[in-house]
């Protein structure tokens, strides 16, 4: 499976790093990668409703079998089914309003049968990027990265899964966040390998993708 395969209905792209590393890496298996802006369960949505989605969206996961995915809009009862369906997997991540359980994830999901969690963490996409729920620059949201470094159980490779969800109002917002995405990547993962995943609510000719491409490549000219 490549893992943009789903980019062109779920309007989300997989960038992965320029240089991965520097430093010696032990060999590793294929990695595939999904990600999947679920939709956040809206009752208002009639027939499109969470319920009458979730089990295409349980079927396209365990059909594509994905070492890792992530996931965007994903409100707490959501990720809870997510978790109970995909039974293969672990994952991490927080409510956005509190850093607890209330607003939308973005959760990231893991074979847990092939890489253990070595760290995680949390940063919000605003100016006080470590203040749970902190809301930046013009966005209509609260925003926020989720990510966590794994470890292949088998060869010892590890890398780190960056996920997020950019504000789809804010066009500063959206610049800011991927300044700052790209400078909290450099601090936390330096020249590790790593993959990051999100909705960034951006195409080709804007200036959070220019910003994002010139330290990381796009999936969708990498993938094989």
């Amino acid at each position: 499976m490549k893992p943009i395969s789903l980019l062109n209905w779920i309007v989300a792209i997989v960038i992965i790093p320029l240089l991965l590393t520097h430093c010696k890496q032990p060999e590793h298996e294929r990695i595939d990668v999904m990600t999947f802006n679920i939709r956040y369960d809206n009752p208002a949505d009639g027939i499109f409703t969470w319920d009458k989605r979730k089990d295409m969206v349980f079927w396209t996961i365990k059909a594509y079998k994905p070492d890792v995915v992530g996931i965007q809009e994903a409100l707490h009862g959501q990720v809870n089914e997510l978790d109970s369906a995909l039974s293969d997997y672990s994952w991490v991540g927080l409510g956005r309003d509190d850093g607890k359980e209330n607003g939308e994830y973005v959760p990231l999901f893991y074979r847990k049968d092939r890489f253990a969690k070595v760290d995680e963490g949390h940063f919000w996409l605003s100016e006080t990027p470590d203040t749970p729920g902190s809301m930046g620059w013009d966005a209509a949201c609260t925003r926020m990265v989720t990510w966590v470094k794994l470890k292949e159980v088998n060869s010892g490779y590890a890398f780190f899964f960056f996920n997020t969800h950019f504000d789809h109002m804010g066009e500063e917002a959206k610049k800011q966040s991927a300044l700052l995405l790209s400078e909290k990547i450099r601090n936390i993962a330096r020249l590790q390998p790593l993959v990051i995943t999100g909705d960034f609510n951006s195409n080709e000719d804007s200036e959070p993708y220019k910003i994002l491409t010139r330290l990381f490549e796009d999936a969708r000219d990498k993938a094989d």
